[in-house]
């Protein structure tokens, strides 16, 4: 699948998503019901976005960019996949970028892609956004 693909397939989920919360939520006069009935409906999505954005990102073609800027955290891969593994960052916390020849990639690496694997081994450093 291509770049375009893969980010026609999310968005379609997206909208499908909407669509299953436009018709299935309760009143909001409950907000635990409301809340847990948001999260099973999204659940099933989420996971699959989820999915497919990480499967995109370990077949996306490397485009360099501007170099690395001074705002983020520059960190080796080795020390990024140590941080995540002790609760150091979770995806909440911001994303990374992975770096080539002092150079920013067009892909991106989220914590959880450690916990799937996801992980683009041919790049030894990232820089961390931190939010």
């Amino acid at each position: 699948m291509t770049t375009e693909e893969y980010d026609n397939k999310i968005d379609k989920l997206y909208e499908q998503m909407q669509t299953a919360l436009d018709t299935n939520m309760p009143d909001m006069n409950d907000l635990n019901l409301w809340h847990k009935r948001y999260n099973e409906i999204c659940s099933p999505f989420w996971k699959e976005i989820g999915r497919l954005s990480r499967t995109k990102r370990m077949q996306m073609k490397c485009v360099l960019g501007s170099k690395v800027p001074k705002f983020g955290d520059l960190m080796t891969l080795q020390h990024f996949i140590e941080c995540v593994e002790c609760g150091g960052f979770i995806n909440s916390d911001g994303y990374g970028t992975y770096v080539k020849n002092g150079r920013l990639t067009n892909i991106s690496i989220l914590p959880s892609d450690i916990r799937y694997g996801t992980i683009r081994r041919e790049f030894t450093e990232i820089v961390w956004y931190n939010k």
